[in-house]
């Protein structure tokens, strides 16, 4: 190695001022690398966390969904035990009385399906699709890199060029993570280039979790 070879026109301590800052060097790349090593080691339970919180919230959805099931049953007796109790104390009175109480029975029991029926649509809060938090990482070479997204939980597109994705690890790393159920998307570099699947489709993500978008596909990793 040429700092082995020794020359006689160069100081002694000159060549030790080398010698350290070459040991320098290769500690400092010693410490880089290490540092890179931590750093995915952090990321890597970053995306294991997320995944957890995402299962928490997919967990405590359903008890909501079980409840709210558990609640319309529950109402569901109630008002058929009401109907029952009508009936039967028309059917001991009067020949009149006991079709007038026919009659309420099957106008309550016609409001009690619409009301059944209502609550199978879905229209109520208990029976949302879950929010998580839906995370993506993408490998471009695009510096910046922006993302042009819609979600059921936004009140439409972001304004174009959309939002600008944070700068991962690697320079080629681009990051971003928002709390959604589903998210459409499309990518692009801030002025004429786009990142899309297809000339008429959008990249679509279906359930919170992590992806990674690597040369136009799409991966969930957790």
């Amino acid at each position: 190695m040429a700092s082995d070879v020794t020359d006689p026109a160069i100081p002694q301590d000159v060549l030790e001022m080398f010698k350290e800052a070459q040991q320098r060097i290769i500690d400092l790349n010693q410490s880089r690398l290490y540092a890179l090593e931590e750093l995915a080691e952090a990321r890597a339970k970053i995306i294991d966390l997320e995944e957890r919180l995402s299962q928490a919230e997919k967990d405590a959805f359903g008890v909501t969904m079980a409840v709210a099931q558990e609640a319309a049953s529950l109402k569901q007796e109630a008002k058929r035990e009401e109907v029952e109790k009508k009936v039967a104390n028309g059917a001991s009175g009067s020949p009149a009385g006991g079709e007038v109480a026919v009659e309420q029975a099957e106008q309550e029991t016609e409001v009690f399906l619409s009301d059944y029926d209502d609550d199978d649509e879905g229209g109520g809060t208990p029976f949302e699709a879950a929010t998580g938090v839906i995370s993506i990482l993408y490998e471009t070479s695009w510096e910046p890199a922006f993302i042009h997204f819609n979600s059921p939980e936004q009140s439409g597109w972001t304004d174009s060029p959309g939002m600008k994705m944070k700068t991962g690890e690697l320079p080629n790393h681009k990051i971003f993570s928002i709390t959604a159920s589903n998210l459409e998307f499309v990518l692009n570099d801030g002025e004429y280039e786009w990142d899309k699947p297809s000339f008429d489709a959008n990249y679509f993500i279906g359930s919170p979790g992590s992806y990674i978008l690597k040369n136009g596909k799409l991966e969930k990793v957790r």
